[in-house]
């Protein structure tokens, strides 16, 4: 008998989907080891799809890694105005630099904000309400 009483023809084995998964499960584990065992030449190393092998980065040797965590303090986001029309606003998008953090150099960003201010990220907080539809125009600024 197969699932549910269905019957199968005679040496015809079908699988059930919880078998399967365990199976796939299985296989992506596998596919997630090491290609190589420590001691082999080349260990440390992964193949690369040019067949170089590049060198492995494993934490605490990344760049970035000795920034001090927490050094800034979180930003505090701004409330969107409205158009003057109840619940309706206009957000601009544009790009601008900005500090990440105290120890890097300013990023180019894409952010939002309201018309004629600044762009930000993260972008300026609208407030709605349960059950009250809210019109959004997004704008975006010439470069």
């Amino acid at each position: 008998m197969g699932v549910k009483g269905t019957p199968f023809p005679k040496g015809e084995r079908r699988i059930c989907r919880r078998e399967f998964l365990k199976l796939a499960g299985l296989g992506g584990a596998v596919l997630c080891l090491p290609w190589k065992l420590a001691g082999n030449p080349g260990a440390g190393t992964a193949p690369t799809w040019a067949g170089a092998k590049k060198k492995l980065v494993f934490a605490g040797t990344r760049p970035g890694a000795g920034l001090r965590k927490y050094a800034d303090p979180l930003p505090i986001i701004p409330v969107l105005p409205d158009t003057g029309v109840a619940h309706h606003y206009q957000v601009d998008l544009g790009q601008f630099a900005a500090k990440i953090h105290r120890d890097l150099p300013p990023t180019p960003l894409w952010g939002c904000g309201a018309p004629g201010a600044a762009s930000s990220w993260p972008g300026p907080t609208l407030e709605a309400r349960v059950n009250v539809p809210v019109r959004v125009r997004w704008q975006p600024l010439s470069l």
